[in-house]
């Protein structure tokens, strides 16, 4: 060979080289990349499994308070006494539990307030009112009213 073609090879050799090391190089740094994003890809799976058991652990309370508000309201004598202040309510009426602002209340057809629920029942009553329920008045007297409350 001549000097020339040898000189040319030498070129294109060392050029070659440089090539392949800058290819090298950015496989490298492609190759860091991932693992780093691998990594942050097993702490958000990580931290979106404890996020899931919490929401199962918290599904399976809600399922079991549930089950028992369907217990409670599925028993044979689901029946209270309210007190009577001279409401204008005849046995065999129906009643409603109304929300008003954070407020329960149990209203006449009329729109009277006969009963306001204390604020511990809020969730049973929020449940109740998601249910087909119905109240049914059963006995007035001077001093108390019997109510009857039933799911359908």
């Amino acid at each position: 060979m001549n000097k020339n073609n040898l000189s040319n090879l030498k070129f294109l050799s060392v050029f070659k080289l440089k090539q392949k090391e800058k290819s090298l190089i950015l496989l490298d740094e492609n190759i860091k990349t991932l693992k780093h994003k691998i990594q942050l890809e097993k702490n958000l799976l990580e931290i979106e499994t404890k996020n899931l058991d919490k929401l199962t652990i918290e599904n399976k309370s809600i399922k079991k308070e549930h089950i028992s508000f369907l217990k409670l309201l599925q028993g044979e004598e689901n029946t209270f006494w309210i007190k009577n202040n001279n409401y204008n309510v005849n046995p065999f009426d129906n009643v409603l539990i109304v929300k008003k602002l954070s407020t329960f209340l149990i209203q006449t057809k009329s729109n009277e307030t006969i009963y306001v629920f204390n604020n511990t029942l809020t969730n049973f009553l929020d449940y109740l009112l998601a249910l087909n329920y119905s109240i049914i008045v059963l006995s007035v007297d001077t001093n108390r009213i019997l109510l009857k409350l039933s799911l359908k």
